[in-house]
């Protein structure tokens, strides 16, 4: 290597290293300044030093599922959107600005009992005595069908057959919680999930997993239904400066919109819980004017809305041993941009959608391929007979007619033939380009979403 050489690499090394710092730097500019939403980041794992002088931290973790695995569990319309807006107003500068490291969200496929026993297990263990820790769940909340005395959470993976074993205990809990959170002296939990025994009820999260009588229907209703109030209850009572707002009462269904409710101006098309929830944060419930809402404010106001929207048919419960008048949110400051869901949450997410298609494709391409080979034979043998076609003095007369008619059967079945080879050819490009789709799928992700205009926007009250 000569001298010339080495001071050219060196000096093409520093001239890329210029360049993609560079990128890397509008890059990152442009991340923070063109884009209005906080994106989410990779959670911090691990423990950390728990000091009684740090400033507090807040933590949370915000699940929705619309789809279930088990097709006997209906599925839901708003779930999801409720866990997406929340999340969006705990994280966000112009809400209760939580570090979105320190806030785990887990949609549709993602709320799995695995992965929020992790959240609440591993996640949250590393809040610290002094911080707050914000539970949110929004889905299908049911008992055990055989002990009403048993309630749990629906997650994606439920399987109706095995509860226990595929659902969130809501007895078992409480225990869980203290067992990992248990040195956190403040824990907040919003429950938007049903309280009904029985599938009947339209738009309702709730369900009974085996059908009931109609003489009967009351009873079990009000039998099931209170286990999952009573199960939030025992757990929020079981720890000092824990407390829980839930959806409904113990015999009441927690109801999706249905265009009962309208937020920043559009038709919510989420729980009627949650909407009320986020009505909240514009001030309005602020009765001090400190900015702040606390326990009391929040809930007062969250129930006068339902009553509103939906009169005594859903009315919120509260419970636990924190005081009424501890803080657990702040108010928006002016103007609060919640962003466009992504388009996979609200579908069920197929890994390969465009299998059915390649599918397809493939046998279309596969018949005009055997045709074409086909048609190529019938095409030889009429080519064969053109040639040992031999006109004769006894047929002269027709003769020429006969190798004519044959010499133009001929030219059309090479001609078909052609075009079926031709078909083939166009189908397999495009059973290529299905499957190259379908390998190479990704659903869109937040980014996207993030940089469309919002979904919803809720203003500070005056």
């Amino acid at each position: 290597m000569t001298k010339y050489t080495f001071f050219y690499r060196v000096a093409l090394s520093f001239l890329t290293l210029i360049v993609m710092t560079g990128l890397g730097c509008q890059h990152q500019e442009r991340s923070q300044m063109g884009n209005r939403y906080v994106m989410a980041s990779i959670p911090m794992t691990g423990p950390r030093l728990c000091e009684v002088d740090v400033k507090p931290r807040s933590w949370a973790v915000i699940a929705g599922v619309n789809y279930y695995q088990d097709p006997r569990i209906p599925d839901l319309k708003g779930a999801v959107m409720d866990a997406w807006n929340m999340y969006h107003y705990l994280v966000s500068p112009q809400g209760a600005r939580f570090d979105p490291s320190q806030v785990k969200l887990l949609l549709n496929e993602e709320v799995t009992r695995a992965n929020v026993e992790d959240a609440l297990g591993q996640f949250l263990a590393a809040a610290c005595p002094q911080d707050n820790v914000v539970i949110y769940f929004a889905g299908h909340g049911a008992p055990e069908p055989s002990r009403p005395e048993e309630a749990f959470l629906l997650v994606h993976d439920t399987k109706l057959d095995s509860m226990v074993s595929t659902a969130i205990s809501m007895t078992r809990l409480p225990d869980f919680l203290k067992w990992r959170t248990g040195k956190t002296s403040r824990l907040f939990m919003l429950i938007d999930a049903c309280h009904s025994g029985n599938i009947q009820f339209p738009g309702g999260r709730g369900f009974g997993a085996s059908p009931v009588s109609t003489e009967d229907q009351a009873v079990v209703v009000k039998e099931r239904a209170k286990s999952v109030n009573t199960s939030l209850r025992d757990m929020v009572t079981s720890q000092k400066g824990w407390g829980a707002i839930s959806a409904a009462g113990a015999d009441q269904v927690a109801g999706e919109s249905g265009g009962l409710c309208q937020l920043g101006g559009e038709v919510y098309e989420g729980g009627l819980f949650t909407c009320a929830l986020l009505k909240a944060l514009d001030g309005q419930a602020d009765k001090d004017r400190d900015n702040l809402l606390t326990f009391d404010e929040l809930y007062t106001h969250v129930s006068d809305q339902l009553i509103e929207m939906r009169g005594l048919q859903q009315q919120p419960q509260k419970s636990g041993s924190m005081s009424g008048k501890s803080s657990v949110f702040p108010v928006i400051r002016s103007k609060l941009e919640l962003p466009q869901i992504p388009p996979r949450y609200l579908t069920r997410v197929q890994e390969q959608p465009y299998r059915p298609w390649v599918y397809t494709s493939l046998a279309v391409t596969g018949a005009a391929l055997a045709s074409g080979i086909a048609m190529n034979l019938i095409a030889n043998n009429s080519a064969r007979d053109v040639n040992q076609y031999t006109a004769t003095v006894e047929t002269q007369p027709s003769g020429q007619r006969g190798y004519m008619n044959l010499t133009a059967a001929h030219e059309s079945d090479r001609s078909t033939a052609f075009q079926l080879y031709l078909s083939t050819a166009v189908l397999g490009a495009i059973t290529g380009s299905l499957f190259a789709l379908d390998y190479f799928y990704e659903p869109e992700g937040p980014e996207a979403s993030y940089s469309r205009a919002p979904k919803l926007t809720l203003t500070r009250a005056p």
